[in-house]
């Protein structure tokens, strides 16, 4: 059995190549960036007003106005002496312009424009290559791609760009007592809620997956499915890697010639995971238990495969937060915690005390807080560390 850390370590070592597919931007969002993409043009291209005001070339008690300018009009005329230029936002400025003077910061008086506040030079001027300049590195490779870079890209008249193809994942559960929720369970038997869980999750993060359906507690019946497994980058599995006599999943692994990577965290919950490789496929085998198997998940297997797929933020975002109230816990193991999280305060849920098959405490919480094996009193008002959960 290896520590929390050892585990991350062991995760984030983890290499894996993925393919690359062109996209348009429409279709790429939440996609990984594949290359580094360099600025064709200036951003802005050219310079011009950031709000609809007047145009000016020097700094004046009054001015008369010269005429017009509005966005996508190619007027290069220079302003005359005590003169103004009635512009709008996004249009470009003559090139002798000193600032821009918002229409709400000026009065009429005798056909003249009147500041009424004080002016400073380059006021309320976007400048020609102010956010980036031709040539300037435009996104990283592995950049995540959201609304900002996509509209980043698209300011340059890039409309398709190369990304990575996300990891082909299998989805399997295993137990001879489970039943699919289509299916009718005797009252010996459960449904099996893992399976949509993960699925769910999975697609939360942008992962898509393919569930294979249920593994059987048989040795023989293990080892001709995991030939299946060989057509994905990632399997994952529910139950089959704790100590019960049934539980075959190690010992088949090591038959079909998996290397097992770690097998036990000192986590609770959580504890059971393991993790080998067969091949060139990833197999993640979460506890049995509900809760247990998605907070695992959550804050191992979802970075880790954020890693796998290049985003260079793969790490889990954490957040401070104030506890609430006192904590207590067993120490000598690191301990996940759901809870409540108000944007200040983390409330842990029944004060940490709940079964790790329980389904409620995930329904009722937004946050998971993770403390080290030294941690066995946590005191109200101590500062912690938080992840928020989909």
């Amino acid at each position: 059995m290896i520590s929390l850390q050892q585990a991350y370590d062991i995760l984030f070592s983890l290499s894996f190549q993925p393919k690359t597919q062109i996209l348009n931007l429409f279709e790429a969002h939440g996609k990984i960036l594949a290359q580094d993409l360099i600025a064709l043009r200036n951003l802005p291209a050219f310079s011009n007003s950031a709000m609809d005001g007047y145009a000016i070339s020097e700094i004046s008690p009054s001015y008369t106005l010269q005429g017009s300018i509005f966005a996508g009009e190619n007027q290069r005329a220079d302003i005359l002496p005590n003169h103004c230029i009635k512009i709008m936002t996004g249009a470009m400025i003559p090139q002798n312009t000193l600032a821009i003077i918002p229409f709400e910061n000026t009065t009429l008086q005798n056909d003249q424009i009147i500041p009424t506040r004080p002016i400073t030079a380059k006021q309320h001027i976007k400048f020609c290559g102010e956010d980036y300049k031709q040539g300037e590195i435009l996104l990283k490779k592995g950049t995540k791609l959201n609304y900002a870079s996509l509209s980043l890209i698209a300011s340059q008249g890039i409309f398709e760009v190369p990304t990575f193809c996300p990891p082909k994942i299998a989805i399997f559960s295993s137990g001879d007592e489970l039943k699919e929720p289509w299916e009718e369970a005797q009252e010996f038997q459960i449904y099996n809620t893992n399976a949509i869980a993960y699925s769910s999750i999975l697609q939360s993060y942008g992962f898509p997956s393919a569930y294979q359906g249920i593994l059987p507690d048989c040795k023989e019946k293990l080892l001709r499915a995991l030939q299946e497994f060989q057509s994905y980058d990632i399997i994952l599995t529910s139950g089959g890697a704790s100590v019960g006599e049934a539980d075959f999943f190690e010992e088949v692994l090591k038959i079909s010639g998996a290397k097992i990577l770690f097998h036990g965290i000192n986590l609770k919950p959580g504890r059971p995971m393991l993790l080998a490789k067969l091949n060139n496929t990833l197999i993640f085998s979460l506890p049995g238990n509900p809760l247990s198997g998605c907070l695992n998940l959550l804050t191992l297997v979802i970075p880790a495969l954020q890693k796998l797929s290049q985003n260079q933020n793969f790490h889990p975002l954490k957040l401070q937060a104030t506890l609430k109230e006192d904590l207590f816990l067993k120490d000598k193991r690191s301990n996940m915690i759901l809870g409540s999280f108000d944007g200040k305060f983390f409330t842990p849920y029944q004060k940490g005390k709940y079964g790790s098959g329980s389904l409620k405490p995930l329904q009722n919480s937004n946050a998971i807080a993770i403390f080290s094996e030294e941690e066995a009193h946590i005191s109200q008002g101590s500062q912690i560390t938080i992840l928020l959960i989909p």
